[in-house]
């Protein structure tokens, strides 16, 4: 069964199982994979974080998440992005960019959170 993933034996107790799947007194129900919930973040992230390789880092790390979006470079010397995908994935990829690649050195990061759109099939640079 492709999306599903069967736990067995039952607890007879709720307990999350992985990939959403909850068991209840030896009933366990099946959510298919792909009806985790979709989020979108906009993000501003300060401190020195242009120069050291900020956009490339996070746009391989958001490829690797199955992530969409974009990210560019601010003149005021800010990253923006906004980052479309699965609520846990985005919530790493935000959590990352808190510290950014070596050389970098976060000094804030503004979360804004939108109403997903699911507009982009990639995770682009914007210059």
């Amino acid at each position: 069964m492709a999306g599903f993933k069967i736990s067995w034996p039952p607890t007879g107790k709720y307990r999350l199982v992985q990939h959403g799947f909850v068991s209840f007194h030896g009933i366990t129900t099946f959510t298919p994979i792909n009806k985790m919930k979709n989020i979108r973040i906009h993000l501003i992230i300060k401190g020195r974080v242009q120069g050291v390789w900020f956009r490339g880092s996070t746009r391989k790390k958001a490829l690797a998440l199955g992530l969409t979006g974009w990210i560019k470079n601010r003149p005021d010397g800010t990253v923006e992005a906004v980052i479309e995908g699965q609520e846990d994935r985005v919530r790493k990829l935000v959590s990352w960019c808190h510290h950014g690649p070596d050389g970098a050195m976060v000094s804030m990061v503004q979360e804004k959170e939108e109403e997903w759109k699911g507009e982009f099939d990639s995770f682009n640079i914007v210059y």
